[in-house]
C-alpha cells in the first residue's frame, strides 16, 4: 500500500507531493487521498487548500535536484517501478524547459 503525503514548508505552503511506502505522522505532512501535483505552491489551513499559488514555478536546476533526490531516494528503497515513473515525469519536465 502507498500512503501520498502534501509535504509542507514553514509557511504551510505545500513544496512537494511524495507517494511513500509507509505512514508518515508528522505536522508538516498531510495526508492526500491522491496524488495531485496541482497542491504544489498552495497554502494549506484550517484544512483547506488555497486556489492561488504562493511560490514563483521552480528553476531547471530546482526541478533537477528535486527529481535527482525523488530517484535517488526510490532506488535506495528499491522501488523500481517509482524509480521509472520519475524518470518518464522528468523527461516530462525537462522538456517542458526547453519548449
Amino acid at each position: 500500500m502507498n500512503y501520498i503525503y502534501a509535504e509542507l514548508d514553514d509557511n504551510n505552503v505545500c513544496i512537494a507531493v511524495s507517494m511513500l511506502a509507509g505512514e508518515v505522522v508528522a505536522d508538516n505532512m498531510i495526508h492526500l487521498d491522491a496524488y495531485d501535483t496541482d497542491l504544489l505552491s498552495k497554502k494549506y489551513e484550517n484544512g483547506e487548500w488555497s486556489k492561488e499559488n504562493f511560490y514563483l514555478e521552480p528553476s531547471f536546476e530546482e526541478k533537477r535536484a528535486e527529481y535527482l533526490r525523488l530517484i535517488r531516494d526510490a532506488e535506495t528503497l528499491g522501488e523500481m517501478d517509482k524509480v521509472d515513473r520519475l524518470r518518464q515525469e522528468w523527461l516530462e519536465v525537462k522538456q517542458q524547459f526547453e519548449d
